[in-house]
């Protein structure tokens, strides 16, 4: 049970977007998880990004390279939970 505040600033990042787990994880979320919590997903394909844009929930899009660190750096700024899935 969630029992956070409504329209908490709370800000979830979601890594593996665009791959077979990150986007089930995404596309599970009930659509009321998106007034309460600010979501951000770690995106490495630009290509996918402008399609993913397209979908109707509200997610920022970090552009994030893991073999460069400033860009991690960027993209966990200001986050509080993470949900990471990585496949290699």
């Amino acid at each position: 049970m969630i029992t956070t505040a409504k329209n908490s600033e709370t800000a979830i990042l979601v890594t593996g977007k665009t791959g077979i787990v990150g986007s089930e994880v995404i596309k599970q979320l009930s659509p009321s998880l998106f007034q309460i919590f600010k979501f951000r997903a770690a995106v490495h394909s630009e290509n996918k990004t402008d399609k993913l844009r397209s979908e109707s929930k509200p997610i920022e899009f970090v552009n994030t390279d893991y073999n460069k660190p400033e860009t991690i750096i960027n993209t966990v700024r200001g986050v509080d939970k993470l949900w990471y899935s990585f496949t290699n």
